[in-house]
């Protein structure tokens, strides 16, 4: 029906399609995981700036609370008396 000659031609020209597709495929992969990994860091580093934004906002104000210039009576109960 065909030449012996066409029949390779398209038997060796669908090896390299199929060699090419798995080629593609891999690229993709290793691309797509990449950009996962950098996904998941950037969203771990974000997570941490969050956390120590809340902490340093929690620490400016206890440290303001702490140097007020109003002190209370019960502040001063637990304090030791020193001598003189």
């Amino acid at each position: 029906m065909f030449e012996p000659w066409f029949v390779e031609m398209v038997s060796l020209l669908s090896d390299v399609v199929v060699g090419l597709s798995a080629l593609v495929v891999s690229v993709a992969a290793v691309v797509g995981l990449t950009q996962w990994r950098s996904e998941l860091k950037g969203k771990a580093r974000l997570d941490m700036a969050r956390q120590l934004t809340i902490l340093a906002y929690r620490f400016r104000d206890l440290y303001h609370s702490a140097r007020g210039i109003i002190t209370f009576g019960q502040e001063s109960v637990d304090r030791e008396v020193l001598p003189g």
